[in-house]
Formats: structure tokens, C-alpha cells, sequence
């Protein structure tokens, strides 16, 4: 079997090792690659980016630099609009494009206002905002020292978010999807459905037992979800 690489974008505020969990899972054939955003994980004392142009910019770089023979990419939460947005930004720089997109835990592109006002909170209404949130441990939420490492690139990114322009691009993307949501999550209603509306290919939809933050409670199905995936994607022609 050629070799097909796996890029991974976590969550808001999170870094590569979420995905950690499910590298002993994968097929032998996978290149696992965790990306890391800076102001988190290995990358602790760089800026965090306030900008998804920004944030697509630096990981499509990490991309190109690996020279992958095949790769997908799979994003969760804010890591499926930068999966998103990061396509495209190597589709216009006429670069190799991804074989299939997994995206997880969030809406279509374009289906709500993800506006939270996140530049005129209070630290402390951020910090409740968060906490509302979950995914982030109490222990970090109560120890100030935690706190203030964790909170610039948490902060950031939802700026980043604030700030998206969050409308379709002019085409649809030409590969198929697989969207992986919490049955539990807000999000888990019809508008789901329109990540279809996105894509010339088809679009597989799973559910998870669970909210937002699903793959905490699920890295084996989650692992074997991916697993389907790739093996779906191992020397199939593109759409």
C-alpha cells in the first residue's frame, strides 16, 4: 500500500498531543501527523495567531514542507474551518490537494454567526465563556499560573473565529467529506446536513455518544472511524 500522511488540527486552545491517543490505532500505511499552531504544545513561546489567514498560512507551510506522497486532512472544531480554509489555500497556490477531508464537531461553513465578542470580554467573562465551553480541566480554569499559559492561544483563536469571514468559497470543494459530530453537541441538527452543499463528492455523517469534545470518551471508535476512512482513500482517484 503507497503511503498516505494524516494531518491533524486539534481544537481552539488545544495542541497536537489531542490526537495522540489514536496514533497505536492506525494502520501502518498512515504518516501520522499531528500539526501544532504556535502558542501551544512545542511551540509555547511563539505568538499565538489571532487570524485564520494567519493560522491557514502557517500550518499549509508545515504541509508543504512534509512533501507527502497522499495525504488527508482532519480538523476538529475551529482545526475544520482551517481544514477548510487550508484546501483551498493549496488548491490557489496550484499545489498537490488533499485526497478527503474528515471534519469534526462543527457547523457548515456559512450556516451561523460565530461573532462571541471575544475582544470586549473581561478576563474574567472570558474565562466563564470557557468554562461554559468545556474541554478545558477545572484545574487549569482554577490555578491562575495554568491559566494565564493556556489563555493567549485560547483567546486568539476564538478571536480568530470572531473575526472569520465564515461564508462558502465560489466553488465547492472537489473531494468527499467525512463529518464526524457529539449527538449531544448544539450543533447535531439538520444544518448538519449542509456540508453536502459544500462539496462536488459525497459526504459521510457519523454520530458520537457525547457533546463537543466527543473524541475524549470515543479515541478507539473514533480511531476506527478514521481507520475506514483511509482505507476508503488508499489508492482511490480523485473526484
Amino acid at each position: 500500500m503507497s503511503k498516505i500522511t494524516l494531518f491533524c488540527i486539534p481544537f481552539a486552545g488545544g495542541n497536537k498531543t489531542l490526537y495522540y491517543p489514536m496514533k497505536s490505532k492506525l494502520p501502518s500505511y498512515i504518516e501520522f501527523k499531528p500539526l501544532e499552531l504556535p502558542g501551544r504544545g512545542e511551540r509555547l513561546i511563539e505568538t499565538p495567531l489571532d487570524s485564520v489567514e494567519d493560522m491557514v498560512e502557517d500550518l499549509t507551510q508545515q504541509i508543504i514542507k512534509e512533501k507527502p506522497e497522499k495525504f488527508i486532512l482532519l480538523g476538529y472544531s475551529l482545526g475544520t474551518i482551517l481544514a477548510y480554509e487550508i484546501y483551498y489555500k493549496l488548491e490557489m497556490m496550484g499545489h498537490q490537494l488533499p485526497e478527503h477531508l474528515i471534519l469534526c464537531a462543527n457547523e457548515p461553513i456559512g450556516v451561523s454567526d460565530k461573532n462571541n465578542d471575544i475582544e470586549n470580554m473581561s478576563d474574567e467573562e472570558f474565562k466563564q465563556f470557557i468554562k461554559n465551553k468545556g474541554g478545558t480541566s477545572e484545574e487549569v480554569l482554577n490555578h491562575k499560573e495554568l491559566w494565564d499559559l493556556v489563555k493567549p492561544s485560547l483567546k486568539n483563536d476564538f478571536l480568530a473565529v470572531d473575526r472569520y469571514e465564515n461564508e462558502p468559497k465560489a466553488h465547492e470543494v472537489g473531494v468527499d467529506l467525512s463529518v464526524f459530530v457529539g449527538k449531544q453537541d448544539v450543533i447535531c441538527d439538520e444544518n448538519i446536513y449542509k456540508w453536502s452543499d459544500l462539496t462536488k463528492g459525497n459526504v459521510d455523517y457519523q454520530f458520537f455518544e457525547g457533546g463537543h469534545f466527543f473524541i475524549s470518551n470515543h479515541y478507539e471508535g473514533f480511531s476506527k472511524a478514521v481507520n475506514v476512512v483511509l482505507n476508503q482513500n488508499n489508492g482511490k482517484a480523485k473526484i
